[in-house]
Protein backbone atom coordinates (compact mmCIF):
# COMPACT_ATOMS: atom_id res chain seq x y z
CA UNK A 1 0.00 0.00 0.00
CA UNK A 2 1.59 3.65 -1.23
CA UNK A 3 0.68 6.30 1.12
CA UNK A 4 -0.03 9.58 -0.66
CA UNK A 5 2.36 12.46 0.21
CA UNK A 6 0.14 14.44 2.75
CA UNK A 7 -0.42 11.24 4.40
CA UNK A 8 2.89 10.45 4.49
CA UNK A 9 3.88 13.65 6.27
CA UNK A 10 1.41 13.26 8.49
CA UNK A 11 2.68 9.82 9.48
CA UNK A 12 6.63 10.84 9.49
CA UNK A 13 5.73 13.97 12.04
CA UNK A 14 3.06 11.73 14.22
CA UNK A 15 6.10 9.10 14.94
CA UNK A 16 8.71 12.15 15.85
CA UNK A 17 5.89 13.69 17.68
CA UNK A 18 5.35 10.20 19.72
CA UNK A 19 8.92 9.57 20.22
CA UNK A 20 9.65 13.08 21.94
CA UNK A 21 6.47 12.59 23.87
CA UNK A 22 8.66 9.29 25.48
CA UNK A 23 11.55 11.53 25.13
CA UNK A 24 9.99 13.85 27.77
CA UNK A 25 8.26 10.70 30.36
CA UNK A 26 11.62 8.88 29.89
CA UNK A 27 13.53 12.36 31.39
CA UNK A 28 11.20 13.13 34.00
CA UNK A 29 10.80 9.11 35.17
CA UNK A 30 14.47 9.05 35.34
CA UNK A 31 15.02 12.57 37.01
CA UNK A 32 12.20 12.59 39.50
CA UNK A 33 10.48 8.69 39.96
CA UNK A 34 10.95 8.16 43.85
CA UNK A 35 11.56 4.20 43.33
CA UNK A 36 13.13 3.78 39.93
CA UNK A 37 13.38 0.48 37.89
CA UNK A 38 15.76 -0.44 35.04
CA UNK A 39 13.71 -2.23 33.27
CA UNK A 40 10.93 0.76 33.27
CA UNK A 41 13.77 3.23 32.65
CA UNK A 42 14.57 0.78 29.65
CA UNK A 43 11.63 0.65 28.45
CA UNK A 44 10.40 4.27 28.55
CA UNK A 45 14.00 4.37 26.36
CA UNK A 46 13.47 1.77 24.35
CA UNK A 47 9.86 3.37 23.59
CA UNK A 48 11.89 6.63 22.35
CA UNK A 49 12.77 4.60 19.38
CA UNK A 50 9.92 2.50 18.72
CA UNK A 51 8.05 4.88 15.99
CA UNK A 52 9.96 5.60 13.30
CA UNK A 53 11.20 1.59 13.64
CA UNK A 54 8.06 0.26 13.47
CA UNK A 55 7.72 2.45 9.95
CA UNK A 56 11.04 1.31 9.16
CA UNK A 57 9.85 -2.40 9.52
CA UNK A 58 6.56 -1.86 7.72
CA UNK A 59 8.16 -0.38 4.81
CA UNK A 60 8.25 -2.28 1.36
CA UNK A 61 11.35 -2.59 -1.30
CA UNK A 62 9.86 0.56 -2.60
CA UNK A 63 10.53 2.88 0.11
CA UNK A 64 14.55 3.42 0.65
CA UNK A 65 17.18 2.53 -2.68
CA UNK A 66 18.79 0.09 -0.61
CA UNK A 67 15.93 -1.41 1.12
CA UNK A 68 15.59 -3.84 -1.73
CA UNK A 69 19.19 -4.86 -0.92
CA UNK A 70 18.86 -5.69 2.42
CA UNK A 71 15.84 -7.69 1.58
CA UNK A 72 18.07 -9.61 -0.70
CA UNK A 73 20.99 -10.07 2.10
CA UNK A 74 18.47 -11.35 4.29
CA UNK A 75 16.55 -13.93 2.01
CA UNK A 76 20.32 -15.43 1.23
CA UNK A 77 21.14 -16.35 4.33
CA UNK A 78 19.01 -19.49 4.17
CA UNK A 79 22.40 -20.60 2.04
CA UNK A 80 24.48 -19.94 5.64
CA UNK A 81 27.58 -17.52 6.25
CA UNK A 82 30.21 -18.39 3.25
CA UNK A 83 33.29 -16.41 2.58
CA UNK A 84 31.88 -14.38 -0.45
CA UNK A 85 29.08 -13.57 2.42
CA UNK A 86 31.57 -12.18 4.79
CA UNK A 87 33.30 -10.37 2.90
CA UNK A 88 31.70 -8.49 0.07
CA UNK A 89 30.85 -5.29 1.07
CA UNK A 90 33.77 -4.19 3.42
CA UNK A 91 34.56 -5.11 6.90
CA UNK A 92 30.66 -5.66 7.90
CA UNK A 93 31.36 -8.75 9.66
CA UNK A 94 29.09 -8.10 12.49
CA UNK A 95 26.63 -6.90 10.45
CA UNK A 96 26.32 -9.89 8.04
CA UNK A 97 27.10 -12.67 11.16
CA UNK A 98 23.18 -10.89 13.30
CA UNK A 99 21.42 -10.80 9.93
CA UNK A 100 22.17 -15.07 9.94
CA UNK A 101 21.09 -14.77 13.99
CA UNK A 102 18.18 -13.18 12.92
CA UNK A 103 17.07 -15.35 9.96
CA UNK A 104 17.44 -18.65 12.08
CA UNK A 105 14.99 -17.11 14.36
CA UNK A 106 12.63 -15.68 12.03
CA UNK A 107 13.54 -16.89 8.76
CA UNK A 108 11.54 -15.34 6.04
CA UNK A 109 9.87 -12.57 8.13
CA UNK A 110 12.22 -9.88 7.10
CA UNK A 111 10.36 -7.14 9.19
CA UNK A 112 11.82 -7.81 12.30
CA UNK A 113 15.04 -7.76 10.86
CA UNK A 114 14.52 -4.13 9.42
CA UNK A 115 12.86 -3.17 12.88
CA UNK A 116 16.06 -4.49 14.33
CA UNK A 117 18.27 -2.24 11.65
CA UNK A 118 16.58 1.21 12.88
CA UNK A 119 15.82 0.51 16.48
CA UNK A 120 19.01 -0.26 18.01
CA UNK A 121 20.90 2.69 15.86
CA UNK A 122 18.23 5.07 17.50
CA UNK A 123 18.40 3.48 20.93
CA UNK A 124 21.74 4.37 20.91
CA UNK A 125 20.87 7.85 19.38
CA UNK A 126 18.39 8.47 22.08
CA UNK A 127 20.50 7.16 24.93
CA UNK A 128 23.72 9.60 24.01
CA UNK A 129 21.08 12.45 23.66
CA UNK A 130 19.95 12.14 26.78
CA UNK A 131 23.43 11.55 28.95
CA UNK A 132 24.67 14.57 26.70
CA UNK A 133 21.68 16.64 28.21
CA UNK A 134 21.19 18.40 31.02
CA UNK A 135 17.24 19.30 30.92
CA UNK A 136 14.43 16.67 29.13
CA UNK A 137 13.71 19.77 26.69
CA UNK A 138 17.55 19.83 25.58
CA UNK A 139 17.16 15.38 25.56
CA UNK A 140 13.51 15.96 23.16
CA UNK A 141 15.07 19.01 21.03
CA UNK A 142 18.29 17.10 20.23
CA UNK A 143 16.30 13.44 19.43
CA UNK A 144 13.56 15.31 17.25
CA UNK A 145 16.33 17.03 15.40
CA UNK A 146 18.20 13.90 14.58
CA UNK A 147 14.98 12.70 13.40
CA UNK A 148 14.23 15.36 11.14
CA UNK A 149 17.70 15.32 10.10
CA UNK A 150 18.43 11.51 9.46
CA UNK A 151 15.63 9.18 9.92
CA UNK A 152 14.71 9.32 6.31
CA UNK A 153 18.24 8.56 5.12
CA UNK A 154 17.55 5.44 7.26
CA UNK A 155 15.17 4.03 5.38
CA UNK A 156 17.58 3.98 2.37
CA UNK A 157 20.99 3.71 4.11
CA UNK A 158 20.51 1.20 7.30
CA UNK A 159 23.75 -0.52 7.89
CA UNK A 160 25.50 2.76 8.05
CA UNK A 161 23.24 4.30 10.88
CA UNK A 162 24.41 1.00 13.26
CA UNK A 163 28.04 2.77 12.58
CA UNK A 164 26.97 6.61 12.82
CA UNK A 165 25.09 5.76 16.07
CA UNK A 166 28.07 4.06 17.95
CA UNK A 167 30.18 6.70 16.18
CA UNK A 168 27.97 9.14 17.99
CA UNK A 169 28.17 7.54 21.41
CA UNK A 170 32.21 6.87 21.13
CA UNK A 171 33.20 10.53 21.04
CA UNK A 172 30.50 11.20 23.41
CA UNK A 173 32.85 9.32 25.75
CA UNK A 174 35.97 10.67 24.00
CA UNK A 175 34.71 13.97 25.19
CA UNK A 176 34.01 12.35 28.81
CA UNK A 177 37.83 11.66 28.80
CA UNK A 178 37.10 7.97 28.16
CA UNK A 179 39.66 7.45 25.94
CA UNK A 180 39.54 3.16 25.97
CA UNK A 181 35.63 2.96 25.89
CA UNK A 182 35.49 5.56 22.59
CA UNK A 183 38.23 3.23 20.53
CA UNK A 184 36.61 0.21 21.28
CA UNK A 185 32.77 1.49 20.01
CA UNK A 186 34.88 2.87 17.04
CA UNK A 187 36.85 -0.59 16.15
CA UNK A 188 33.15 -2.40 17.33
CA UNK A 189 31.34 0.14 14.55
CA UNK A 190 34.23 -0.73 12.02
CA UNK A 191 32.68 -4.28 11.74
CA UNK A 192 29.26 -2.74 10.41
CA UNK A 193 30.29 0.09 8.18
CA UNK A 194 34.10 1.40 7.15
CA UNK A 195 32.93 4.81 6.78
CA UNK A 196 33.63 5.03 10.56
CA UNK A 197 37.52 4.91 9.42
CA UNK A 198 36.47 8.84 9.27
CA UNK A 199 35.88 8.82 13.20
CA UNK A 200 39.28 6.86 13.79
CA UNK A 201 41.46 9.43 12.06
CA UNK A 202 39.65 11.97 14.75
CA UNK A 203 40.57 10.05 17.45
CA UNK A 204 43.76 9.13 16.98
CA UNK A 205 44.43 13.47 16.14
CA UNK A 206 42.10 14.88 19.06
CA UNK A 207 42.22 11.89 21.62
CA UNK A 208 44.14 14.17 23.95
CA UNK A 209 42.12 17.61 25.66
CA UNK A 210 43.09 20.87 23.49
CA UNK A 211 43.64 24.02 26.17
CA UNK A 212 44.34 26.43 23.15
CA UNK A 213 41.09 28.34 21.65
CA UNK A 214 43.48 29.07 18.50
CA UNK A 215 43.44 25.69 17.54
CA UNK A 216 39.78 25.57 17.63
CA UNK A 217 39.17 28.43 15.87
CA UNK A 218 41.90 27.48 13.00
CA UNK A 219 40.47 24.64 12.60
CA UNK A 220 36.77 26.21 11.47
CA UNK A 221 38.73 29.12 9.39
CA UNK A 222 40.77 25.88 7.52
CA UNK A 223 37.59 23.52 7.00
CA UNK A 224 35.67 27.35 5.42
CA UNK A 225 39.06 27.69 3.40
CA UNK A 226 39.20 24.24 1.60
CA UNK A 227 34.99 24.60 1.56
CA UNK A 228 35.16 27.60 -0.76
CA UNK A 229 38.11 27.26 -2.45
CA UNK A 230 40.00 23.86 -2.63
CA UNK A 231 37.06 21.57 -2.71
CA UNK A 232 38.27 19.82 -5.87
CA UNK A 233 41.85 19.29 -4.50
CA UNK A 234 40.26 18.14 -1.56
CA UNK A 235 37.90 15.22 -2.98
CA UNK A 236 41.19 14.14 -5.49
CA UNK A 237 42.78 13.65 -2.05
CA UNK A 238 39.60 11.94 -0.77
CA UNK A 239 39.10 9.43 -3.28
CA UNK A 240 42.47 7.96 -3.86
CA UNK A 241 42.01 6.65 -0.57
CA UNK A 242 38.79 4.78 -1.01
CA UNK A 243 38.09 0.89 -2.23
CA UNK A 244 37.83 0.58 -5.72
CA UNK A 245 34.34 -0.12 -5.64
CA UNK A 246 33.45 3.30 -5.13
CA UNK A 247 35.07 4.80 -8.01
CA UNK A 248 32.55 3.84 -9.75
CA UNK A 249 30.34 5.57 -7.85
CA UNK A 250 32.23 8.49 -7.66
CA UNK A 251 32.14 8.67 -11.47
CA UNK A 252 28.86 7.69 -11.71
CA UNK A 253 27.54 10.45 -9.12
CA UNK A 254 29.54 13.40 -10.57
CA UNK A 255 26.73 16.03 -11.44
CA UNK A 256 26.63 19.78 -11.76
CA UNK A 257 24.11 21.56 -9.91
CA UNK A 258 22.75 24.99 -8.58
CA UNK A 259 23.65 27.45 -5.85
CA UNK A 260 20.95 26.98 -3.97
CA UNK A 261 20.98 23.17 -3.34
CA UNK A 262 24.09 23.45 -1.51
CA UNK A 263 22.67 26.11 0.38
CA UNK A 264 19.75 24.32 1.16
CA UNK A 265 21.81 20.92 2.56
CA UNK A 266 24.38 23.16 4.30
CA UNK A 267 22.21 25.71 6.19
CA UNK A 268 21.35 23.82 9.11
CA UNK A 269 24.87 22.45 9.97
CA UNK A 270 25.95 26.00 9.07
CA UNK A 271 23.25 27.23 11.68
CA UNK A 272 24.29 25.35 14.38
CA UNK A 273 27.65 25.33 14.08
CA UNK A 274 27.12 29.37 13.77
CA UNK A 275 25.36 29.16 17.08
CA UNK A 276 27.88 27.41 19.04
CA UNK A 277 30.90 29.25 18.03
CA UNK A 278 29.13 32.35 19.08
CA UNK A 279 28.46 31.16 22.40
CA UNK A 280 31.36 28.80 22.84
CA UNK A 281 32.67 28.05 26.42
CA UNK A 282 35.29 26.26 28.09
CA UNK A 283 33.45 23.84 29.57
CA UNK A 284 36.40 21.33 31.00
CA UNK A 285 35.28 18.99 28.11
CA UNK A 286 37.33 17.76 25.52
CA UNK A 287 35.01 19.35 22.93
CA UNK A 288 37.57 19.51 19.93
CA UNK A 289 37.15 15.97 18.39
CA UNK A 290 33.45 16.69 18.00
CA UNK A 291 34.41 19.89 16.49
CA UNK A 292 36.31 18.48 14.08
CA UNK A 293 33.92 15.61 13.42
CA UNK A 294 30.81 18.39 12.80
CA UNK A 295 32.92 20.56 10.82
CA UNK A 296 34.13 17.67 8.63
CA UNK A 297 30.19 17.59 7.20
CA UNK A 298 31.23 20.79 5.45
CA UNK A 299 33.43 19.63 3.06
CA UNK A 300 32.50 16.14 2.64
CA UNK A 301 28.60 17.65 2.10
CA UNK A 302 30.07 19.59 -0.83
CA UNK A 303 32.28 16.94 -2.65
CA UNK A 304 29.25 15.07 -2.41
CA UNK A 305 27.87 16.62 -5.39
CA UNK A 306 30.86 15.11 -7.02
CA UNK A 307 31.04 11.71 -5.00
CA UNK A 308 27.72 10.11 -3.39
CA UNK A 309 30.12 8.04 -1.47
CA UNK A 310 32.17 10.88 0.26
CA UNK A 311 28.91 12.37 0.52
CA UNK A 312 27.84 9.87 3.39
CA UNK A 313 30.76 10.47 5.58
CA UNK A 314 28.92 13.82 6.20
CA UNK A 315 26.35 12.11 8.02
CA UNK A 316 28.54 11.88 10.99
CA UNK A 317 29.67 15.34 11.57
CA UNK A 318 25.38 16.10 10.85
CA UNK A 319 24.77 13.88 13.84
CA UNK A 320 27.32 15.52 16.02
CA UNK A 321 26.82 18.43 14.94
CA UNK A 322 23.46 17.93 17.49
CA UNK A 323 25.20 17.16 20.47
CA UNK A 324 27.52 20.23 20.24
CA UNK A 325 24.27 22.42 20.07
CA UNK A 326 22.96 20.80 22.86
CA UNK A 327 25.65 21.04 25.03
CA UNK A 328 25.82 24.39 24.38
CA UNK A 329 22.49 25.45 25.19
CA UNK A 330 23.08 23.96 29.14
CA UNK A 331 25.41 27.13 29.37
CA UNK A 332 22.33 29.78 27.71
CA UNK A 333 19.71 31.88 28.95
CA UNK A 334 16.18 30.71 28.54
CA UNK A 335 15.46 32.89 26.41
CA UNK A 336 18.39 32.66 23.93
CA UNK A 337 17.50 28.79 24.17
CA UNK A 338 13.93 29.44 23.26
CA UNK A 339 15.18 31.71 20.39
CA UNK A 340 17.48 29.64 18.99
CA UNK A 341 15.35 26.25 19.43
CA UNK A 342 12.52 28.04 16.97
CA UNK A 343 14.77 29.04 14.68
CA UNK A 344 16.86 26.31 14.04
CA UNK A 345 13.65 23.70 13.90
CA UNK A 346 12.73 25.90 11.77
CA UNK A 347 15.50 25.76 9.67
CA UNK A 348 15.87 21.77 9.92
CA UNK A 349 12.36 21.51 8.80
CA UNK A 350 12.56 23.25 5.82
CA UNK A 351 15.30 21.23 4.99
CA UNK A 352 13.30 18.00 5.84
CA UNK A 353 10.23 19.55 3.75
CA UNK A 354 13.08 20.77 0.42
CA UNK A 355 15.15 17.47 0.45
CA UNK A 356 12.37 14.37 1.38
CA UNK A 357 9.32 15.88 0.35
CA UNK A 358 10.01 18.11 -2.83
CA UNK A 359 13.46 16.33 -4.01
CA UNK A 360 12.15 12.82 -2.80
CA UNK A 361 15.74 12.47 -1.86
CA UNK A 362 16.13 8.63 -0.33
CA UNK A 363 13.15 7.43 -1.71
CA UNK A 364 11.34 7.43 1.68
CA UNK A 365 8.75 10.02 0.38
CA UNK A 366 5.99 8.72 -0.19
CA UNK A 367 6.11 5.63 1.80
CA UNK A 368 5.12 2.45 0.93
CA UNK A 369 3.85 0.10 3.06
CA UNK A 370 4.24 -3.51 3.16
CA UNK A 371 0.58 -5.02 4.22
Amino acid sequence: MVLDVNTTIFVYLLSYIISCVFCGLSYQYDKYARYKSKFVSFLLLFLTAMPFSLLCANRDEYTGFDTWNYMIGYFNMQYGIDESAMTDGGFNYIFIFLQYIFYGIFEKSVQYWLFFMAAIPLLIVSYTMKKNAKTGFEYTLGYFLFLLYLSPIMMDQSRQFFSISIGMLALYCLRENDKKRALLLILLALFLHESILILLVIYLFAREKVESKWLSYGSLIIVLLVSAFFIHFFVSVIVSFLPAKYLYIQEQAHAETSGLAWIVDLMPLCLIMFVYYKYKIDNGKNNFPLELCALSAIPFRLAGYMSFFIMRLSYYGEAVCILLLIDIFKFLPRGKVVFWSFVILLFFFFHWYIDFVLLELNDAIPYSSAT
